[in-house]
Parts: C-alpha cells; sequence; structure tokens
C-alpha cells in the first residue's frame, strides 16, 4: 500500500504504481503504472487553487491509517485548515485499482471562503459523462476548453485513451458548482484536464465541510458496464467514519 520517506509517499497495489510529493498535493497521485500500461504523466486527485494560482499549503501532519494516507495543512493566505486522505482502492470485479481523495477544511475564524479545485489530468481521446440511469452515456468535448454547472452533469466521467487502460472519475453532483475540461500539452503528451469547483460557500467557525473524489482505472472493454456499476457503488456509500 503507502510507504512514506520525508515529503514524498509510494503506492503499491498488485496491479498499479504511484507517488505522491506530499508538500505539492497540487500534483496529485502521479501514476506511472497500470497493469502493464506506462501511464507516467497521468495525475489524478489534484488539490488546487480556485483561480489557478499557485497553492501555498504547509504541511503540519502526515500519518498512515490502514489504507489510508493522511496530511494536515495550514492554508495561512485564507487561514483555511485541510485534512486530506489519499485512500487506497484495490482492485474490485469491475476496477483494477485507485484512490480516493476526500478533503475536509475548517477555519478558527468566523466566516471565511475555503474555495478550491479538484481533478485530475490524464491522456485521453474521449470523454464521456456517465451516470447513474440506464441512458447512454454523452460525449463530452476535449479538444477545447469546456465549461458547465453541476446541475446539468452527474458526477462521473469516463476517459479513454487507445491501448491503456480506462481511467474513471467521480465525485458527487451536489458537492461541486462547476467543471471545467480542458486539453493541455504537456512534456508527456496531450492530456485532458478536469477540475471541479468546491467549498464555493462560506465557511464559518467550527463547521467541517468535506468533500470526496474517487479515481478507479477499469479494464478498457465493457468500461461503460463498469463504470456504471462504480458510480452507482459510489453514490451509495458514504464517508467513513475516520474521516
Amino acid at each position: 500500500m503507502w510507504r512514506v520517506a520525508d515529503n514524498q509517499a509510494q503506492l503499491e497495489l498488485p496491479q498499479m504504481m504511484a507517488a505522491l510529493h506530499l508538500d505539492r498535493p497540487q500534483m496529485g497521485v502521479a501514476v506511472s503504472q497500470v497493469t502493464a500500461s506506462d501511464l507516467r504523466g497521468t495525475h489524478m486527485m489534484q488539490i488546487l487553487a480556485a483561480d489557478d494560482s499557485e497553492l501555498a499549503l504547509q504541511r503540519t501532519d502526515t500519518y498512515l491509517r490502514g489504507t489510508d494516507l493522511i496530511a494536515c495543512y495550514e492554508n495561512t493566505a485564507h487561514q483555511v485548515r485541510l485534512q486530506v486522505y489519499w485512500r487506497a482502492l484495490p482492485a474490485t470485479e469491475h476496477a483494477i485499482g485507485g484512490v480516493e481523495l476526500v478533503v475536509s477544511v475548517n477555519t478558527e475564524c468566523w466566516v471565511r471562503e475555503p474555495r478550491l479545485q479538484v481533478g485530475s489530468q490524464v491522456r485521453a481521446n474521449e470523454v464521456r459523462l456517465v451516470t447513474d440511469h440506464e441512458t447512454p452515456s454523452r460525449h463530452l468535448p476535449v479538444a477545447d476548453t469546456w465549461t458547465e454547472t453541476s446541475g446539468n452533469l452527474g458526477g462521473a466521467l469516463l476517459y479513454r485513451s487507445p491501448e491503456q487502460p480506462t481511467f474513471l472519475e467521480m465525485i458527487d453532483p451536489g458537492e461541486y458548482t462547476r467543471l471545467t475540461l480542458a486539453p493541455a500539452t504537456t512534456p508527456d503528451g496531450d492530456k485532458v484536464s478536469s477540475r471541479f469547483r468546491v467549498f464555493e460557500d462560506r465557511l464559518e467557525k467550527g463547521v467541517i465541510r468535506r468533500v470526496r473524489l474517487r479515481g478507479l482505472f477499469l479494464p478498457r472493454q465493457s468500461d461503460t458496464t463498469a463504470a456504471l456499476a462504480c458510480y452507482r457503488a459510489f453514490r451509495e456509500s458514504e464517508l467513513p467514519l475516520t474521516v
């Protein structure tokens, strides 16, 4: 599972390898390999500033609990505390493996606005929106930047690329206000980035707010059927009591 040394964490699952820079959560979980596929350049479960500026977080604590890697941060610019869980997800009937991100925010001030974005950057030439209904999934544009509010969407995106596992990204539709998909040209090739706007409401002293983002890799064959089953399971599950 997770191994931590200084500010670096390594994740090893039977069919997946990844790494995390604990002082740069905006980079997310850097996936290097899934099954026999080289996925270097894939960054999932990122935490980003709402305005795409550099997110300045000071890490105050790090520890392991079972399959969870937990880090605590102070956002001194906004006087907001973050507790972040990266939960390793082993293989299931439908998924090869993945990571779940849970972000909790609180403040000691009377009112703060902790606006953030969560998302991923993956290699894909096709993105589909998956709902929890028995309806065909919908293609989303990947060639240009595309934005939509949560009221018009569900909460599951299926990223496809030839000859590699499919990536499924899931969030509860009620936990974000806007989704932006954008093409990204990087040294590792062309990718698609997702940005879910979260924590838009004001945060009061003593209140804790949470958001959960789950990323799974699926076998390319029958990935739509597997994505539907995984999304239903995600929607029916609740946050663990440890969070």
